[in-house]
């Protein structure tokens, strides 16, 4: 079974649509920024949109978007199960900055990457005060997952009551994919909020 872990942007929406700048950190490298660190947002932002839309249907499939996709040196291979770590910064919210257990998904689909209409993320950003960014550079690789609705294993109200103790040498926390067999540790600490 092929099992990988990747860092989502948070997000205070269940991933449904942006939820602001809040929350959202800094590089530790000035010389390469975070994109939610330039933007205000990430792209995954919106992975989950389609799965509440359609929550009811458990064989709807999905699209989405995740970063560690984004990147070329990818395989673009099915992956069997897809765990998702989140990593927040200062907030709001009142929730203790650090990284956080999403949940996962399984018979993830990488897809050609496809657009989202430019006017429906424009005003998804601007409900949340984000309207000076670029979004050309992204907005046509908007979308490079699919998944089914069935195939979602998160508990969103609980996200934020899971925290991952995590070690900066363990793994850097940049938005790619990491084989679960290859970090234990972190594979102990997720398995303690699942069955699996």
């Amino acid at each position: 079974m092929k099992m990988y872990f990747t860092r989502l942007t948070p997000n205070f929406n269940d991933w449904k649509q942006p939820s602001g700048k809040d929350g959202k950190c800094k590089s530790s490298n000035p010389q390469k920024p975070l994109y939610e660190e330039l933007n205000g947002f990430g792209w995954e932002e919106w992975l989950f949109e389609e799965y509440f839309e359609h929550k009811s249907d458990n064989e709807f499939v999905c699209k989405g978007f995740v970063e560690a996709y984004n990147k070329d040196e990818v395989s673009k291979d099915k992956i069997d199960r897809l765990y998702l770590y989140t990593k927040v910064c200062g907030n709001k919210q009142k929730i203790t900055p650090g990284c956080y257990y999403v949940g996962y998904i399984d018979n993830v689909t990488p897809i050609k990457p496809e657009s989202k209409i430019k006017q429906q993320v424009k005003s998804a950003l601007s409900v949340v005060g984000i309207v000076d960014t670029k979004l050309e550079d992204m907005l046509l690789s908007a979308l490079n997952i699919t998944f089914k609705v069935n195939d979602v294993h998160v508990c969103f109200p609980k996200v934020f009551e899971r925290p991952l103790e995590l070690k900066r040498c363990e793994f850097d926390y940049q938005f790619k994919l990491f084989k679960l067999g290859d970090f234990p540790s972190f594979s102990e600490k997720i398995f303690k909020y699942t069955n699996h």
